[in-house]
């Protein structure tokens, strides 16, 4: 187990500044997203981490893609239309 203490160090400094970041960079609210491709998904997930309390919404119309990231992203509402989205969500 050398050379272990630089790096536990160096990881704890990175929480300590994600933490601080998060503080600043605080927002509670709806955040809709349309089209979950690789942006979509890196947005999704970022937002996610940085407020976990925002409600979250995407708008995708495959439903492969919509399946399998309802298994990780639990919390994020997905819908298939912007207009059934529009319909089910209140500003």
């Amino acid at each position: 187990m050398l050379g272990l203490a630089e790096p536990l160090a160096e990881a704890e400094e990175l929480t300590s500044e994600f933490r601080e970041y998060r503080e600043c960079t605080a927002f509670s609210g709806k955040i809709a997203i349309v089209g979950f491709g690789k942006m979509g998904a890196l947005h999704a997930t970022i937002l996610k981490m940085l407020s976990p309390e925002s409600e979250i919404t995407v708008v995708e119309k495959s439903r492969l893609i919509r399946r399998g990231a309802s298994t990780f992203l639990k919390d994020v509402r997905f819908y298939g239309e912007l207009d059934e989205m529009l319909e089910k969500e209140e500003p």
